[in-house]
């Protein structure tokens, strides 16, 4: 019997607008630049004053 994993991945992504300079991995994302995080990392940015959601 074989048995098939499930690796569908979550498409519920949010736009946020930073606040603050931020290094993201290898790139650093300047104030005024968007991007699509996941839900919970952008309340986690949100409560932290570095990001705001758009």
């Amino acid at each position: 019997m074989m048995i098939e994993e499930n690796k569908t991945k979550s498409k519920n992504m949010t736009l946020i607008k930073l606040l603050e300079n931020i290094k993201f991995g290898t790139e650093v994302k300047e104030i005024g630049d968007t991007m699509e995080v996941s839900p919970i990392h952008a309340n986690i940015l949100v409560k932290k004053g570095i990001a705001k959601k758009v």
